[in-house]
Order: C-alpha cells, then sequence, then structure tokens
C-alpha cells in the first residue's frame, strides 16, 4: 500500500493496518470509563451533602413547574376574557 507524505514530497510505503490497537484501545477505554464512573456515582450516592443538593434541586424545580403551570392557566384566562371583551374588533395582530 503506498500513500504520499506531504511533508517529505516523498511517496512512503505503509505496512499492516495502520493503527494496532484499533479493537484493544476501544476495549481500554471502555474498562476505564466503567471504572471512573462506578466511583464517582458511589462516592455521590453515598454523600450525604450531595444528597441534600440533590433534594434541594429537586424542589426548586418542583416548585418552578408548578409557578409555570399557575401563570400558563393565568395567561390562557386573561387571553380569554380579552378575546371576549373586544370580540370581533380585532381580526388579525
Amino acid at each position: 500500500m503506498r500513500s504520499y507524505d506531504t511533508r517529505l514530497g516523498k511517496k512512503i510505503r505503509k505496512c499492516g493496518g495502520g493503527t494496532t490497537m484499533a479493537g484493544g484501545g476501544n476495549f481500554l477505554h471502555r474498562v476505564i470509563s466503567y471504572v471512573v464512573n462506578e466511583l464517582v456515582v458511589n462516592g455521590l450516592a453515598n454523600s450525604p451533602s450531595f444528597q441534600r443538593f440533590a433534594v434541594k434541586t429537586s424542589k426548586r424545580i418542583e416548585d418552578i413547574s408548578s409557578k409555570a403551570t399557575q401563570t400558563k392557566q393565568q395567561l390562557a384566562e386573561q387571553l380569554k376574557d380579552i378575546s371576549k371583551k373586544y370580540g370581533g374588533c380585532v381580526k388579525s395582530l
């Protein structure tokens, strides 16, 4: 297999498939990723401060979600009232 090396301006010959760790490197990466993931997850799961953070964050998200639902309903009611009040006066915006 021949290819052209643009840095040297010469033709070079490559032996083999190019990369030697194609399958092994991927496997090693997956193993390291799994081990690090397990350590991080177990560390956070057993951390009281992280658990407090998670509970507070969950509560805040629930509060924001309920406020958004309430605001959506209020806006829908206001729009309904405006459409009744002005009826056919405003045909297009």
